[in-house]
């Protein structure tokens, strides 16, 4: 079954995150309040580097959506993510309230990895590091842990 990521900015600080896992999808609208590509990315990472879990977070205004990865396992390479997004993330009484599913499942971790990488190449082949920062609204390209996760998989 195949995973894919898509990384689109679709306004000035505002991006939609694609996730497809064969006939499966979920989209997440994000905005610059977080470094929600960055997020995943780290993610990947960890997943990479062995950990059996990672959390990403993508901020809306005031919603947000957290990706949950648990027990990632290396003896069958599948792990499992929740995608739930909070109504209020920023409340100061309960950002864990409303909680809503977006998609669960278990997943392949390496597919997973790998599919973070060539979203994040395809966004900074398709906005150069200068472009993704004015496009994505005075935010940076997460080029450090793009290049730590390219090592990982190496």
């Amino acid at each position: 079954m195949e995973l894919s990521l898509e990384w689109l900015i679709i306004g000035s600080g505002w991006a939609k995150l694609t996730f497809r896992l064969g006939e499966e999808s979920f989209e997440v609208i994000t905005s610059y309040l977080c470094d929600g590509l960055g997020s995943v990315v780290q993610a990947a990472v960890d997943l990479q580097g062995g950990s059996s879990s990672a959390v990403a977070f993508l901020a809306d205004e005031p919603a947000g959506t957290y990706l949950f990865f648990s027990g990632a396992d290396q003896a069958d390479g599948m792990g499992y993510l929740r995608a739930v997004t909070f109504a209020d993330w920023m409340s100061r009484e309960n950002p864990w309230a409303n909680g809503r599913w977006r998609w669960h499942g278990r997943i392949p971790v390496e597919a997973f990895v790998r599919a973070v990488l060539g979203m994040a190449d395809e966004a900074a082949a398709r906005w150069n590091p200068a472009g993704y920062e004015a496009a994505w609204g005075g935010g940076s390209f997460p080029a450090e842990q793009v290049e730590r996760l390219r090592a990982a998989l190496a």
